[in-house]
């Protein structure tokens, strides 16, 4: 009767070690010459209806003379053109975050359906004079 031969530990090790050589070789070579994959696109977002710039200064959000067309959807593009870190959020909650001195964020926002205000959430901002109100236009939406 034959004896039955079983691999030591180390001989299975490197068995193992060569097979995974192997598939990640051949994942390399898959990718070469298929590309990576990627993750399904989706469609982008359409433009903004309208896009408003918005200067934060000490202690001041200088006059933005826009009417917002009822549903429009908005794009605010803010810049801190002050010496102090400031944010923006419009009722207290949606906004950018605080923007370094020389700083630009932006954020989407809507369809909107009433009057917008907006402040800095910085403690004292707001009551030095960082808010503003955007009047509700009946206009339709540029399209």
């Amino acid at each position: 009767m034959a004896e039955e031969y079983l691999p030591t530990g180390r001989q299975m090790a490197w068995l193992v070690g060569l097979m995974l050589v192997g598939v990640l070789f051949g994942v390399a070579v898959g990718v070469a010459i298929f590309g990576a994959p990627g993750l399904p696109q989706g469609e982008p977002p359409p433009p903004p209806d309208l896009t408003i710039e918005v200067s934060l200064q000490e202690f001041s959000i200088p006059a933005v003379a826009e009417e917002i067309p009822r549903g429009a959807e908005v794009e605010f593009a803010v810049s801190n053109d002050g010496e102090l870190q400031h944010d923006f959020k419009i009722t207290g909650q949606t906004g950018v975050e605080r923007v370094p001195p020389g700083g630009r964020s932006h954020f989407r926002y809507g369809p909107v359906t009433e009057e917008v205000t907006a402040w800095c959430t910085i403690p004292g901002h707001r009551e030095q004079g960082m808010e503003i109100t955007l009047p509700l236009s009946d206009a339709p939406v540029d399209s």
